[in-house]
């Protein structure tokens, strides 16, 4: 039996991982890492694990990375990190802006409304450029087709094909 006090704890075992401390528990479910109790003076005994096979799954989880031309490595020391290695580089800067952006919320496409074929005299007017009164006049004489539905309503196509000039002098509001 090896000797306890060089096993490593489980928040120290999992910052070697790069796991949380529950998937370090699923684990050794699982059968690896090796786990045992150490006794401790007047409370419960801790969880403990196996130095070698957290090298081990270590070493096999995280291999070496062939770094670009250029690129540094810094390595922290006393910040939790557990003396882990942090990749400052303008790589990672550009990994993590893209992923910034990935994550805004992206602008919606302004909905299109469906083209309609009948306006009211407000819509026709703006279109048109016709005052709402030459138009209701216009329909009242029939030079203009006009339904009721609720309110007079007007086709677009007949607007398009008004011959406004010769139609407003005949109709009496003219030039």
């Amino acid at each position: 039996m090896s000797d306890l006090a060089t096993w490593l704890d489980k928040p120290s075992a999992a910052a070697r991982l790069g796991i949380s401390e529950r998937t370090l528990d699923r684990l050794v479910e699982k059968g690896r890492p090796e786990r045992r109790m150490r006794p401790r003076p007047n409370t419960k005994p801790e969880p403990v694990y196996n130095p070698d096979d957290i090298e081990a799954m270590a070493a096999s989880a995280n291999p070496p990375v062939a770094m670009p031309p250029g690129q540094t490595i810094a390595t922290t020391h006393g910040t939790g990190n557990a003396g882990g290695l942090v990749l400052a580089s303008q790589f990672a800067e550009q990994f993590f802006e893209k992923l910034a952006s990935a994550t805004q919320p992206q602008p919606q496409q302004p909905v299109r409304p469906v083209p309609r074929p009948w306006m009211t005299i407000q819509e026709a007017s703006d279109y048109s450029g016709l005052s709402k009164a030459c138009l209701r006049r216009l329909v009242k004489e029939g030079t203009l087709n006009g339904i009721l539905d609720r309110s007079t309503k007007v086709r677009k196509v007949d607007l398009d094909n008004l011959d406004s000039v010769a139609t407003l002098a005949r109709s009496g509001g003219g030039l």
